[in-house]
């Protein structure tokens, strides 16, 4: 993340006078007068004494007044990683350390995307007679909320969160379907024997996972591997990145087809009709 967000993920863990201090920072971001501050100068501007500047930017990832200048100078460029958390993490610490996981976790996702492969996907599923999703346990969510998605498009798209209809579905798969296999392990043996299926049927198959190198990954056509900067929290790392990769397809399909923006205004009025 950037300085700015680093410093309002971490607000509410600051001090009376640390808020001062951080809003005061905040409110700079837009001035370019910021980066040839010295401490002193801020803390006379902020009103607050400079350890407390220091402070607040220590506990929003900062290790100096030198550091935080250098990522004020470097703009979106410069990557903030969050605070070390030391000893037991207190309950109030906690919206900072997640939103701070997530950030992270979305700044490599966004990093690693293989354009062609995307453009290529994009292309697959525009013109799919059927798309079929895959997805067990942890990855069942998003299966269901990237099926969700398409429906709204106008696309005929199914999911099972019954496993065994997962692997009778694919069977059903021919050369005019896309298949999209979602496991963040890419061991899930439902998952992987669905695209299996759908693959000797003559779909394209697309896999979505945090393992590259998988069993999953050996039935796809293409592969996005979704980032998995902390392996002991995969399940934190699966749900974020999956559900904003379906906000990557989603957002190219209206991008790319009228169709698909118009389908999106239908679904709209929909909802504005009472339901008797």
């Amino acid at each position: 993340m950037n300085w700015v967000q680093a410093l309002k993920v971490n607000y509410k863990s600051l001090s009376a006078a640390e808020k001062q201090a951080a809003d005061f920072l905040l409110g700079q971001a837009e001035e370019k007068e910021l980066a040839t501050y010295t401490l002193r100068q801020c803390a006379a501007a902020a009103g607050a004494g400079q350890q407390t500047i220091v402070r607040c930017l220590h506990k929003c990832g900062f290790g100096s007044w030198k550091e935080f200048l250098r990522c004020v100078c470097a703009g979106d460029s410069a990557q903030v990683q969050p605070p070390e958390q030391t000893g037991k993490m207190s309950i109030d610490s906690v919206p900072a350390a997640v939103v701070s996981h997530a950030v992270n976790i979305l700044a490599a996702l966004a990093h690693g995307i293989a354009q062609d492969d995307f453009h290529a996907v994009i292309k697959c599923l525009r013109r799919a007679r059927m798309i079929d999703i895959y997805g067990v346990e942890c990855s069942v969510g998003s299966a269901v909320d990237l099926a969700g998605k398409l429906l709204y498009l106008g696309m005929n798209c199914r999911t099972y969160t019954d496993m065994f209809f997962q692997k009778v579905s694919a069977e059903h798969l021919s050369a005019r379907d896309v298949a999209i296999g979602i496991s963040q392990s890419g061991k899930s043996r439902v998952t992987v024997e669905a695209l299996r299926s759908a693959k000797a049927g003559g779909a394209v198959t697309v896999a979505i996972t945090g393992n590259g190198n998988s069993a999953l990954t050996a039935y796809a056509d293409y592969i996005f591997v979704l980032p998995d900067l902390h392996p002991g929290a995969g399940w934190v790392n699966s749900r974020v990145a999956q559900v904003v990769f379906n906000d990557m397809l989603y957002q190219a399909l209206l991008l790319k087809d009228e169709g698909c923006r118009e389908n999106i205004r239908n679904a709209g009025k929909i909802f504005q009709h009472d339901i008797i």
